[in-house]
């Protein structure tokens, strides 16, 4: 039980100290002075590590995929014209502009 409560203590400070925007060296380093086993560090941090990315990660490709399908809207509707002629411009300009802002803050939370 004990053990469990250490994991979960442990993993709270790594959690804190990484939305405190502390470095994965210097985190190692405090948490180990505290009194963690230097392994169980280790691993908990590089999977907590490895889960925000996996969550950025999914938010930027969430991005790419509606921008791309906004992008996709406005050739359809700019080749179909199947609005006002007064729109026109609005859907081929504003519709794509939106739809590729979209795709690069995508790639920009990816990468």
């Amino acid at each position: 039980m004990t053990t469990t409560l250490n994991n979960e203590t442990l993993i709270q400070s790594i959690h804190s100290l990484l939305d405190k925007g502390h470095h994965k060296n210097e985190i190692e380093h405090n948490l180990v002075a505290t009194g963690y086993e230097p392994t169980s560090v280790r691993e908990k941090l590089h999977e907590l590590i490895k889960m925000r990315a996996e969550k950025k990660r999914l938010q930027g490709l969430t991005f790419i995929a509606i921008g791309a399908i906004i992008c996709l809207l406005s050739f359809g509707l700019t080749i179909t014209s199947s609005f006002a002629q007064d729109y026109f411009h609005l859907v081929l300009i504003g519709l794509t502009s939106v739809g590729i802002l979209l795709v690069f803050a995508g790639l920009v939370m990816i990468f």
